[in-house]
C-alpha cells in the first residue's frame, strides 16, 4: 500500500513541477516597453529561417517586479546540452486585458526582479504583444542589426562608384 501512495504522490509533484507561470499585466503596472532586434548565431529547428529575434522587455512597477520574480524563481529549469549549459524556463503566459500572450520561441523567456522578456520570431508579434499588453505606452524600438546592414550596403554601394 505504501508503495502505491509513493507512485502517486510522485505522479502528482511530477505534474505540478510542469506547470506553467501565469502572469497578469496592464498598463497598471508597466511603466516601459522595449522591443529589440537580436540576431541569432546559434541556428536551431525551433528558428531555423529566422535571421532575428525580436524581444519584448516590460519594466514593471517595483512593487509588482518583486512579487513576480519571487514566483517565478522556483520555476527556472536547467536544461543541460552538449554544448554546455542552458537555462531555460518553463512556458510563460502573461495574461493580459486583451488576451493571452506566450513568447513563439524559447529564447529570452525570464522573470527577473525589474521586467518581464518574451521573445518572438517575428517584429510584427512584438509589437502586437505590446498593444495586447497597453495601448498607451509607445514601445522604444532598437533594430542595431537592421541599421548596421544598411550601412554596409550604402558604404558598397558608395565604394562601387
Amino acid at each position: 500500500m505504501q508503495v502505491i501512495i509513493t507512485i502517486i504522490f510522485l505522479l502528482l509533484t511530477n505534474t505540478f513541477a510542469y506547470a506553467e507561470l501565469r502572469l497578469p499585466v496592464s498598463c497598471e503596472n508597466v511603466t516601459k516597453i522595449t522591443i529589440f532586434q537580436n540576431i541569432l548565431e546559434e541556428k536551431d529547428a525551433e528558428t531555423e529561417g529566422q535571421p532575428y529575434l525580436y524581444t519584448i522587455t516590460l519594466d514593471l512597477e517595483p512593487e509588482v517586479a518583486k512579487e513576480y520574480s519571487r514566483i517565478a524563481d522556483p520555476n527556472i529549469v536547467a536544461t543541460i546540452k552538449p554544448d554546455g549549459t542552458r537555462v531555460s524556463h518553463k512556458p510563460l503566459y502573461l495574461l493580459t486585458p486583451k488576451g493571452i500572450i506566450a513568447g513563439d520561441t524559447s529564447y529570452f523567456e525570464c522573470v527577473n526582479s525589474r521586467q518581464i522578456l518574451l521573445s518572438f520570431k517575428t517584429k510584427e508579434k512584438a509589437f502586437e504583444a505590446a498593444r495586447k499588453v497597453c495601448l498607451k505606452i509607445k514601445p522604444k524600438t532598437i533594430y542595431g542589426y537592421d541599421y548596421l546592414q544598411q550601412q554596409l550596403k550604402s558604404r558598397k554601394s558608395n565604394r562601387s562608384r
